[in-house]
Order: C-alpha cells, then sequence, then structure tokens
C-alpha cells in the first residue's frame, strides 16, 4: 500500500466529505447524513449521525476493501450564548483548511475568524493516530471533540 498517495488523497477528500455535506444541513437536526466521494482509486464514505451532539466515521476504501477510518464525536455545549448553527458553520469552515496543515486529519492546528478560534492536536500517523479538537470563543470553550483512526488491516 502507498501510504503517501493514500495521505495524499485523505487531505484532498476531506473538504468535499466533510464541508459539502454539513454545510447544507448546519441548520436543522441531523439524524443521519451519507456521503460518498472518490479519487481514483480510493472511495471515501462518510456518515454522521446527530446535530448538537454527533458521531461518524469516514471509511476509506480501495477495490472495495475498507483500508482506513476516521470515527469522530462532538458536542456544543449547552450554554444560552452559544449559537448552535453558527458554531457548527465554522467547525466545517475550519475542517476546509485540513488539506493545507498536514498535522491532522480533522482539521487545521489552528483556524480563527472573528471571535472563533478552532484548535486540533493530533498525535499518531496515519497508521494509528487520535485527537482532540475544541472551538473557543473569547477564551471559553463552546465546543469539545475527538478523533481517531488509522489503518485498517
Amino acid at each position: 500500500m502507498n501510504l503517501s498517495r493514500l495521505q495524499e488523497s485523505i487531505q484532498l477528500a476531506i473538504p468535499y466529505v466533510f464541508g459539502d455535506a454539513w454545510l447544507h444541513h448546519a441548520n436543522t437536526t441531523i439524524t443521519k447524513y451519507e456521503k460518498s466521494y472518490s479519487i481514483h482509486p480510493y472511495t471515501f464514505q462518510l456518515t454522521a449521525y446527530g446535530y448538537q451532539q454527533y458521531t461518524g466515521w469516514l471509511m476509506v476504501f480501495e477495490q472495495d476493501q475498507p483500508i482506513w477510518n476516521l470515527m469522530f464525536n462532538g458536542n456544543v455545549l449547552d450554554r444560552p450564548e452559544v449559537n448552535i448553527q453558527h458554531t457548527l458553520r465554522f467547525l466545517l469552515s475550519s475542517i476546509q483548511f485540513a488539506s493545507s496543515d498536514h498535522s491532522s486529519f480533522r482539521g487545521p492546528s489552528e483556524h480563527s475568524d472573528g471571535n472563533f478560534r478552532y484548535r486540533s492536536t493530533q498525535i499518531g500517523t496515519i497508521d494509528d493516530f487520535e485527537g482532540r479538537e475544541w472551538i473557543e470563543i473569547d477564551k471559553q470553550v463552546i465546543y469539545r471533540g475527538a478523533y481517531n483512526g488509522g489503518l485498517i488491516r
């Protein structure tokens, strides 16, 4: 297996799989969402459940065989000053920058827009990794998430 080709394809696919998929639904309660995307020779399949508190996974297939996965979950904290839609839109816009920052399979190590600040820390490599992400407004955490994954052997 060519790991550098796989990593490059994952980084290219993440903005399409996450951004386009969720931005269209960030103003409704999601019960289930699925999306597929292909970059030869890989097929990416995203499945997610939830809205304010959600879970999901991204599977990568090569010739119909699962070879890599990313599992994720997150929670927009239930606080009166927190707008769930704005927070999720900012999260999704942050994930769009994953391809420009190879330190994470979920989003960049840091991204800011106005009062919003996204941060992600990850340990491991494409083989086996785990990470945490959070969003702050004025240094107050309003969203927390976790992710992990790696090769399927």
